[in-house]
């Protein structure tokens, strides 16, 4: 069984300034880098789980999207940071392009990205996490039955709060979220 940390992509890894999908306009955010060490420092397994409705909507294309994918991960790799998986759902009720156009249960705050791990590597749940600028986010780990979420927002003020046998922490930062992952591994 391994541990997993689940990470957004647009607010958590990049600058969320909606629907990003050019590298140009990719701006990794102050601190990824190094909470990425400190998962693999603690053996946590990285995965990347990201709704991409722009792509329903006809924003970009799959093929934009994954191109944007493999330089972000290009990037993690010479930082020598392995991102294990990267998952996205391009599925939207009201997306404009009909193959995407449905309820899927890989879009957060569902499991199925989730779940589609867990067919391939048994997933230790009560030593995960999952993190993100979304509430959506925090709902997918809580979901899924992980022990804890970070939800990165600058809104809030940096305090704990208690779902059923889930914890999840809000912070203001990547650092901070760094902090929380030190605390809860010593």
């Amino acid at each position: 069984m391994n541990k997993f940390a689940f990470l957004d992509r647009d607010g958590v890894i990049n600058q969320d300034n909606s629907y990003v999908y050019r590298i140009e306009d990719f701006k990794f955010l102050r601190g990824i880098f190094s909470l990425c060490k400190t998962l693999k420092t603690f053996n946590y397994k990285i995965a990347i789980i990201t709704n991409q409705s722009g792509i329903g909507r006809g924003l970009y294309t799959e093929e934009q999207y994954n191109t944007l994918k493999e330089w972000m991960l290009d990037k993690f790799y010479k930082r020598n940071i392995e991102i294990n998986y990267v998952m996205h759902c391009p599925y939207h009720p009201e997306s404009i392009i009909k193959k995407y156009r449905k309820l899927s249960n890989l879009r957060k705050p569902d499991v199925g990205m989730i779940e589609q791990i867990d067919k391939i590597e048994k997933i230790n749940r009560q030593d995960s996490i999952i993190i993100g600028d979304q509430m959506s986010d925090i709902m997918c780990g809580y979901n899924a039955n992980l022990k804890y979420g970070i939800l990165i927002n600058k809104k809030f003020q940096g305090f704990k709060t208690k779902l059923k046998n889930f914890n999840y922490f809000e912070v203001n930062s990547l650092t901070e979220a760094t902090k929380v992952i030190h605390e809860l591994n010593v």
